[in-house]
């Protein structure tokens, strides 16, 4: 409500100024259309703004911010690198970048239709809404990328023109690991018995 008014700096509990960056006097300021301090078109906007019941209905909003697409991708890489299994810098590098072909090249599937031209839906139930929802249905992935990858390898065997890549992986560790056997002279198990 300050800002609206060209008023940048204000007293508050949580916000003392505006985020953005001081405004030139010369140039940003004359531009703008500010609204005058008490105007009827200012007083009917705090009006709106400042409504109790909107200000209670906000903080329910965080309901309407979907995840679902992220989720997919998220059971994707899972699918490409198991979590139950280790893999080493290389490996966990190349599978990532599987996933991402893989989704990047399915994102813009279009939605089944019937031979009457409506779209298909599949009814299933959901655990967090405890109710039966209807999700459309899309039509079979593609996996055309895999064959120009292979031909890709293919013809780098016969005629090599990537340099190999070195491993830039490296131990986390601020400090030298220790010899083994000074690490198991300090060890000891909760479950020795004396």
């Amino acid at each position: 409500m300050h800002h609206i008014v060209n008023v940048h700096e204000f007293t508050g509990n949580v916000f003392l100024k505006c985020a953005h960056p001081p405004l030139t006097e010369e140039d940003e300021q004359l531009r703008k259309k500010w609204y005058a301090p008490q105007s009827p078109s200012q007083n009917a906007l705090k009006t709106v703004v400042l409504d109790k019941t909107l200000l209670k209905d906000i903080r329910h909003l965080n309901e309407f911010c979907h995840t679902g697409k992220l989720e997919v991708y998220h059971s994707l890489m899972t699918k490409y690198c198991p979590k139950r299994q280790e893999f080493d810098f290389m490996q966990m590098s190349a599978r990532t970048a599987l996933a991402v072909l893989d989704h990047n090249h399915n994102t813009q599937r279009q939605q089944k239709v019937t031979s009457e031209g409506k779209p298909c839906f599949k009814v299933v139930y959901t655990k967090t809404s405890a109710r039966w929802v209807a999700k459309p249905v899309y039509d079979v992935k593609s996996y055309d990328h895999v064959s120009d990858m292979i031909h890709s390898v293919v013809d780098q065997q016969e005629t090599p023109s990537l340099l190999p890549v070195a491993s830039s992986h490296q131990n986390i560790a601020p400090i030298p690991a220790p010899a083994k056997d000074e690490l198991l002279s300090k060890h000891y198990s909760r479950f020795k018995q004396s």
